[in-house]
């Protein structure tokens, strides 16, 4: 397993035969947010892996704070120091805390490999606790569970069902329970978030899924299958999915829903907390908020249907494009070009292949791809819309986004 040296060299305790593991990076969070966690009715023996972390570039204020709840938690329970930075107690009936302590100066986590390198430490000790059960001829839990320390766990949180075969993620919905005076601006941003995924779903895309860190659950099988976690300050969770829906399936399940804390913040370099800054900043965030066009999307559409009807006895794939994307055609040749579709065919060409094409097209034309393809296409003539304008393409998003869009209005 591709570990961090910092987890292999730790002595682990003796803990019960665990059923469920949960691992949670903690960074700048208040107190109260981690004893809610203590307080959460646990069904079975759990280990609760919490990753106390500060970056190198963090604020002085911001890892004193971090260190200071570390303190006043370990009053809170009895930790035993394991050493190299681990700490354990038996918390409750069915509940172990695992801490691992990277605050300090000493240990701090590279600001390049933020908020990835502690989700990575957190779920590498995971799979030495996995590793161990298995040894024992034990069974390890069906799944590792990412979260974060500013969500609210719903009753059956974890306790999901097992992995069907070929399955490799499943997917907790949420909602974002916003500040006082940030509803708006939340508000706008959830619909992006909501806008992204159905119109890709809409294409038919099989990436079209959420990508928050604080909402997956994954084998331990796949997670050593990807070689762990992305070590990023940002964006490691969308990597993360992206690797591992080439193994498998990703399922999105519609029950029990997790609320996350909807506030602005910049301890990470995008995602919810800049995103909601950035629009309070907008003169008018309902007339000046912008989404993709949504034309872009359709444009993908048109592509991946004619990728699903393409045999190697069509001939040329650039060709079948030209005859099974309409007028549309060009400017998806265009783009795919830029994107590297060349060297991707000719790399084909020179294999033997036992996979179908659409599959391996997707291992190519992955979720950072279709992404890329879409900011291509802006650049190129679909350029962003307010959302009054992209109200007008109502055969292009169907009931649901235009029910979002039109209540926002």
């Amino acid at each position: 397993m591709h570990a961090e040296a910092a987890i292999k060299a730790l002595s682990l305790p003796e803990l019960p035969l665990l059923q469920d593991i949960c691992v949670v990076p903690v960074y700048d969070e208040p107190l109260e947010a981690l004893l809610a966690c203590l307080a959460h009715p646990f069904a079975c023996e759990t280990a609760l892996i919490w990753v106390f972390n500060c970056p190198e570039n963090a604020p002085e204020l911001a890892v004193k704070r971090t260190q200071s709840c570390l303190h006043h938690l370990r009053q809170k329970a009895d930790f035993h120091d394991m050493g190299g930075g681990l700490l354990s107690a038996r918390a409750s009936k069915h509940l172990n805390v695992l801490v691992l302590d990277f605050t300090d100066s000493a240990n701090a986590i590279p600001a390049k490999q933020g908020v990835g390198l502690a989700r990575k430490l957190g779920l590498d000790l995971a799979i030495r606790l996995c590793e161990r059960q298995l040894a024992g001829g034990e069974a390890t839990p069906h799944w590792l569970h990412n979260c974060d320390a500013d969500v609210s766990w719903p009753a059956g949180y974890m306790q999901i069902p097992a992995p069907q075969p070929g399955q490799v993620v499943s997917l907790y919905p949420f909602r974002h329970q916003p500040e006082r005076g940030w509803q708006q601006a939340m508000a706008l941003y959830d619909l992006r978030l909501q806008y992204y995924v159905a119109l890709l779903n809409r294409a038919g895309s099989p990436y079209a899924f959420q990508t928050l860190g604080s909402a997956i659950a994954v084998t331990p099988q796949a997670y050593i299958q990807v070689h762990g976690m992305p070590k990023r300050s940002g964006g490691e969770d969308f990597y993360f999915l992206n690797k591992l829906a080439k193994l498998g399936v990703v399922n999105s399940l519609e029950q029990p829903a997790l609320t996350i804390a909807g506030r602005p913040s910049e301890r990470v370099p995008f995602g919810t907390g800049p995103a909601l800054k950035d629009i309070r900043q907008l003169a008018d965030p309902l007339a000046d908020y912008q989404l993709y066009h949504p034309l872009g999307f359709e444009r993908l559409r048109l592509l991946l249907s004619a990728v699903r009807s393409y045999h190697a006895q069509n001939g040329d794939f650039l060709s079948f494009l030209a005859n099974n994307c309409g007028a549309h055609a060009e400017v998806i040749e265009n783009v795919l070009c830029q994107l590297g579709v060349q060297r991707f065919l000719s790399h084909l060409a020179r294999q033997t292949h036992q996979r179908p094409f659409p599959q391996l097209f997707h291992i190519w034309f992955d979720g950072f791809q279709t992404l890329k393809f879409i900011h291509t296409m802006r650049a190129l003539d679909c350029p962003d819309l307010r959302l009054r304008e992209i109200s007008v393409y109502k055969d292009l998003l169907g009931p649901g986004l235009l029910d979002s869009i039109d209540s926002l209005l």
